[in-house]
């Protein structure tokens, strides 16, 4: 199941360049998908006559599905709008601080033992990422620090994501209601942040609207079900490893999409980051 999340998650980044590529803006592109995903899956429950149940359910664990709305919204701002100044794959690569965000929660609360290995590996993804951005190579002034500075706030957002599902939703929680009560959240959140979607939307072309269909659906609805599904099975460590094959994906995709390339330092970097979140599952 987070095989295949990380498959269909990595199309999102080169989709939405595509979309600010096309004139559509990074917030307006967050809030369409957040709208469109609350729309699609809320007439999903009232056709299989669901929508009662969820609803009930939903109220009951509200303390809990309110943050990890918050933060699957906020990530998916800080995402999109890193690669507007970043490299697909840099980006991607960044995203998947998140392990070591996790790694160093751990260590800190004594929640979960971190070994020393794990320890090891979070230095090697800092390095790594160190080398993704290009910082041995590019002066200080040439850097983008805005899109680094969002990166990171993905890579938090995710993180503590994956630890809101893995800690806080009870396992014995039907993920349908999950996924609904935090694509509900999300979509209000974002008509408040950007109200002025609709009539800015209302000219979008046809390969517009179906790469939105298809963020909406399968990286907004299809993904939150596998990342939840997958993340109950694993935990919140193995998740963010496997979760990691984002980044090959990633790369092959911002190729074929975008025709973009790293540099040797760049692509060498994204290697640690990738490795980095493999030894994490090390014992």
């Amino acid at each position: 199941m987070l095989v295949l999340f990380a498959f269909f998650v990595a199309w999102q980044t080169p989709f939405a360049r595509i979309l600010q590529n096309h004139g559509v803006p990074q917030i307006g592109t967050v809030t369409m998908l957040f709208v469109l995903a609350a729309v699609l899956i809320n007439a999903a429950d009232l056709v299989t006559g669901q929508a009662a149940r969820i609803y009930r359910d939903g109220v009951r664990h509200l303390k809990v599905l309110v943050p990890a709305a918050v933060l699957n919204f906020v990530g998916s701002i800080g995402l999109f709008f890193s690669v507007h100044t970043l490299n697909v794959g840099v980006a991607v690569a960044l995203l998947y601080l998140s392990p070591v965000l996790i790694c160093i929660f751990f260590l800190l609360t004594k929640i979960r033992p971190v070994p020393y290995i794990q320890r090891v590996a979070a230095g090697i993804c800092i390095f790594g990422c160190l080398c993704a951005v290009n910082v041995f190579q590019t002066p200080l002034a040439e850097l983008s620090v805005t899109g680094i500075l969002f990166a990171l706030l993905a890579a938090a957002s995710l993180g503590g994501y994956t630890l809101s599902l893995d800690l806080l939703v009870p396992p014995e929680l039907d993920r349908r209601v999950v996924v609904t009560f935090v694509l509900d959240i999300a979509a209000v959140l974002s008509i408040l942040v950007y109200p002025g979607m609709f009539a800015e939307f209302a000219h979008l072309t046809l390969p517009d609207i179906g790469i939105f269909l298809y963020l909406a659906v399968v990286t907004k609805l299809l993904c939150l079900y596998l990342l939840l599904a997958g993340t109950k099975i694993v935990g919140a460590a193995r998740s963010a490893v496997i979760q990691s094959l984002e980044i090959p994906f990633s790369l092959l995709v911002a190729y074929l999409t975008l025709h973009q390339l790293l540099s040797p330092v760049q692509f060498i970097g994204v290697g640690l980051v990738f490795l980095a979140v493999i030894l994490m599952q090390k014992k």
